[in-house]
């Protein structure tokens, strides 16, 4: 009987290839970090990212990643390109149930779906565009959100209605976020922040603090923000604006007096779609839809009849800080009712 064999043996190197980015960032954390930033033009926008690596290339190497995954979704979800992922899709799943390739890309077409069950279709990733001919049958129903088909064992999504288009400019920039950020495991990166406008992901707290403080501030980049937030493994959006807030004349509320609204959540994408959804739920639904989610915080802005004041979860309470001036606009203080209570 041959016995299994356990002295030594020649080392086969290609075996520690997949691992050998991790082995090297453990390596590197022992010693002091590195700040690293860099930005992309991405979505219309200037996407930046801050990191604490343990080396220079360890970091740079991140942000290559980091690009190169905002840089692909935003490919794969523009509407405008013919040839994008999202558009193969509004075109060609109306036939029959349409393959979707990547995992994220179907990830991500789920996600919008999964928040529109839960404001109970109030809000709807999809809209509809009348093919040339098309007669809708007597009597039939305006399809939604619902008729979006999902095939789970062929990874496949098929639009039950020929007028029926997908819509992802609710969810683009904070999914590939998350998707950029998968680089801080695979290099070590000690903290990092990556955003983009009003969305944004923080990570591990930076060295010798207790989170990533970031400015609250809407989509209009040149204002001054109007507070900041301490973040720690959190997505943020900010939908609407937040213009009373700095003094400055304020648009039009949307439903039940709603100017802006601030959530934070797990993920970027998380955060973005719940914001997006909520701006047009107004205040009430707004709460109920924060009572019903797991892990997602949120302020909003609401006018009322004496002028704008602040409706908060109470788990910001003590990571909340509002700058003088915009707290006495909102009435002098943050009425912290909503849920959850903590985190």
């Amino acid at each position: 009987m041959q016995l299994p064999y356990f002295g030594p043996r020649s080392l086969d190197l290609s075996r520690l290839l997949p691992v050998l980015p991790i082995l090297l960032a453990a390596l590197a954390g022992c010693s002091e970090p590195r700040e690293v930033h860099g930005d992309w033009p991405v979505f219309g926008r200037e996407a930046r990212a801050h990191l604490f690596v343990g080396t220079e290339q360890s970091g740079q190497e991140t942000l290559r990643r980091v690009g190169e995954a905002l840089e692909a979704f935003e490919k794969d979800s523009d509407a405008g390109d013919p040839e994008s992922r999202l558009s193969r899709l509004n075109r060609d799943a109306v036939a029959g149930p349409h393959p979707v390739e990547d995992e994220d890309f179907y990830r991500c077409l789920k996600l919008v779906t999964t928040w529109a069950r839960a404001t109970r279709g109030d809000w709807d990733p999809t809209y509809l565009i009348e093919p040339p001919g098309f007669v809708a049958p007597e009597g039939a129903l305006v399809p939604t959100y619902r008729s979006v088909r999902f095939y789970d064992e062929a990874q496949a999504v098929r639009l039950a209605d020929p007028r029926l288009q997908v819509d992802l400019s609710s969810v683009a920039e904070g999914f590939a976020i998350d998707l950029a950020r998968r680089s801080f495991v695979a290099f070590g990166v000690q903290a990092g922040k990556i955003e983009l406008g009003p969305v944004l992901y923080a990570g591990m707290a930076p060295p010798g603090t207790d989170g990533w403080v970031v400015p609250l501030r809407d989509g209009d980049d040149a204002a001054e923000p109007v507070g900041r937030l301490r973040l720690i493994t959190r997505g943020m959006a900010v939908h609407g604006s937040l213009a009373s807030l700095r003094g400055d004349p304020a648009p039009a509320p949307g439903a039940g007096g709603l100017e802006a609204v601030l959530v934070t959540a797990d993920s970027a994408g998380d955060a973005q779609v719940i914001a997006e959804a909520m701006a047009g739920l107004g205040p009430q639904a707004s709460a109920d839809l924060i009572s019903r989610s797991r892990r997602v915080e949120a302020l909003l802005l609401i006018r009322g009849p004496e002028g704008p004041y602040l409706l908060g979860s109470a788990s910001l309470r003590e990571r909340l800080e509002l700058d003088s001036g915009a707290l006495e606009r909102a009435g002098g203080s943050v009425r912290f009712l909503l849920e959850p209570p903590r985190l």
